[in-house]
């Protein structure tokens, strides 16, 4: 299991607490299960594969326990909801403030790189650029009200190790323990003021996602801390993590084999129809309430990589075309009886390949590529005498069609 654990009260943020009331009028008196925060995910990621992952991770949780992902890259993901409650002593209690958990900070005890979306049902109510979006971005009826003006308020609040309490839910609800000490410390969260109105909020209490660029990682060839989507530096933060890795010591790396790796990764390889990409590039969210080999496995599906530890030494290995090295095996370099010859079974020779990887144009939830195409000619099959022998594979950090069929 991870090192992150779960979501405490006084650690995010405050046990969420019961809506106090109806959230504006009797059209909007939804209950919360309405909005799936019922849904407690207690199992951990297994052979369910990628749709079940998306779907627990793009969900709301009610529960503070909950555990919070890691992201590495930019990815999008739902929230574990700190808080719950209504402004009692907002005009008829139209005010409803939500406290969205959405992943752990950096290692380096920083925000993440930052929130670059906010989301209610599918419709981005938030950007990092323009701020709130229309319709949320019309006044509200009650222009005495202090603490907002429009139909959503939004702070954001990126995980920094010192970051402070909001000053607004200290003003709202401190005697209700909304204190100066519910700092949120390491996680990083929002804070959204939602104004009652039927027109702006048809659906009533909406579904929240963020789309979030994550970890912030030492690069060993700059020696900084940068935002990264490199495969190899981002395996490297999670091996040297002790708040959610491995907790290996920078002297037990070989940082060479990383720095090798992540300019291979860094390489611009050609795209089907033109142009380039990097050819390895990592965007996802980690797991933490699974084991910490499960999540390292995951993420070296990311580049192919081999991570292993030999002679109390961390190295990375990513299969690649190298010069020929003119070695050639014959009597003179081998003992005699130490071949040993095995024929491979049908899993070790597919004749088709598959794919799952994470579409950011389906609203970050799963696709499938196939190699060869489904309908294009296959000797390896026809050799088979058409009979299909499957070898499928998840990628849940691959977020790109070409790059999937490449690894």
């Amino acid at each position: 299991m991870g090192k992150v654990g779960r979501v405490v009260a006084g650690v995010v943020l405050i046990a969420g607490a019961i809506v106090a009331g109806a959230f504006g009028q009797g059209h909007l008196a939804i209950a919360l299960g309405s909005m799936g925060l019922n849904i407690i995910y207690n199992e951990a990621f297994g052979m369910r594969g990628l749709v079940e992952r998306q779907s627990r991770v793009l969900g709301n949780v009610s529960d503070p326990n909950n555990y919070v992902p890691l992201i590495y890259g930019e990815t999008r993901v739902g929230a574990t909801m700190a808080d719950v409650r209504v402004d009692t002593f907002s005009k008829e209690n139209k005010r409803l403030v939500l406290v969205p958990s959405f992943c752990v900070g950096s290692q380096d005890l920083g925000d993440v790189e930052g929130i670059q979306k906010i989301y209610f049902d599918e419709v981005v109510a938030w950007d990092n650029s323009v701020g709130v979006r229309f319709p949320y971005n019309t006044a509200i009826d009650d222009t005495t009200d202090v603490t907002q003006t429009n139909h959503l308020k939004v702070t954001v609040h990126e995980g920094s190790a010192t970051q402070l309490v909001d000053p607004d839910l200290v003003a709202l609800f401190f005697a209700k323990g909304w204190t100066t000490l519910s700092r949120g410390r390491g996680v990083c969260c929002a804070v959204l003021f939602l104004w009652a109105n039927e027109d702006v909020y048809p659906n009533g209490i909406p579904r929240v996602n963020a789309l979030i660029r994550g970890q912030r990682c030492f690069d060993p060839r700059t020696s900084t801390t940068i935002y990264t989507t490199n495969p190899a530096i981002i395996i490297r933060d999670f091996l040297t993590s002790p708040l959610y890795g491995f907790n290996v010591a920078t002297a037990d790396l070989v940082d060479q084999t990383f720095i090798d790796m992540a300019n291979h990764c860094d390489d611009l390889v050609s795209k089907p129809g033109g142009g380039t990409q990097k050819r390895f590039e990592a965007n996802g969210w980690v797991d933490t309430s699974r084991t910490l080999t499960s999540n390292l496995a995951d993420l070296a599906t990311s580049c192919r990589a081999q991570v292993f530890e030999t002679g109390g030494k961390w190295h990375i290995h990513i299969r690649r075309a190298l010069a020929v090295s003119g070695l050639k095996i014959d009597k003179d370099n081998t003992v005699e009886g130490s071949w040993k010859f095995f024929l491979p079974g049908s899993r070790d020779v597919p004749n088709v390949m598959r794919a799952t990887y994470i579409d950011p144009g389906q609203d970050y939830r799963p696709d499938t590529v196939q190699w060869p195409e489904a309908g294009a000619a296959n000797a390896a099959l026809i050799n088979d005498n058409n009979f299909e022998s499957r070898f499928a594979i998840d990628l849940p950090y691959t977020d790109n069609r070409v790059r999937a069929q490449q690894t």
